[in-house]
């Protein structure tokens, strides 16, 4: 399975530059370790449970669709295109926090998700408005018929959005629907 061998060589990599590696089980994450600060911010973040695993690789019953590994943002920036050109084409390697590094199979991302989407309910994608604030969504945002940056999101949204709105604390995206209805 093309999945479960870009996450076992995802984890040789994560060992190899010395960051944490986790994963998903259903609604709780797993992980080699339950003290990392960047882990206990992705369980606080998403209200799961942590549980800790002797071997990561032994514990993935059905393959999940991504793995993160955990640093300092700026180390990360520095090991993503190394990490990304030893994961070669079948995958997709970018940051969603400064602090996370997710590596899905190539064809996993928030674009085709939104295409497989509208597909099915028959809007075309001109018709599709996304809004952004992390690394992971600049697929999206590229991919809509209108793409919002929202005002405190990072660069890479900023540089490929149609528009910028104000951020979530201030009612940013009810900005623009009022503006678009």
């Amino acid at each position: 399975d093309c999945a479960k061998k870009l996450h076992k060589r995802a984890l040789e990599l994560s060992k190899k530059y010395n960051v944490e590696m986790i994963t998903y089980k259903g609604d709780s994450i797993l992980s080699e370790t339950d003290d990392n600060k960047y882990l206990l911010i992705e369980a606080t973040i998403n209200k799961m449970d942590i549980i800790k695993v002797d071997n990561l690789l032994d514990n993935i019953e059905e393959t999940p669709v991504k793995c993160l590994l955990l640093g300092d943002g700026d180390y990360l920036e520095k090991i993503e295109p190394l990490i990304k050109e030893q994961l070669g084409e079948n995958a997709n390697v970018f940051r969603s926090e400064p602090f996370f590094l997710e590596v899905v199979p190539q064809g996993i991302d928030k674009a085709a998700a939104i295409a497989e989407l509208i597909s099915g309910i028959g809007i075309a994608r001109e018709e599709t408005v996304a809004f952004g604030d992390g690394y992971n969504d600049v697929s999206m945002i590229k991919y809509a018929g209108l793409g919002v940056a929202m005002e405190n999101g990072c660069e890479s949204i900023k540089e490929v959005a149609d528009i910028m709105t104000k951020d979530n604390n201030h009612d940013g995206i009810a900005e623009v629907i009022n503006n678009i209805f």
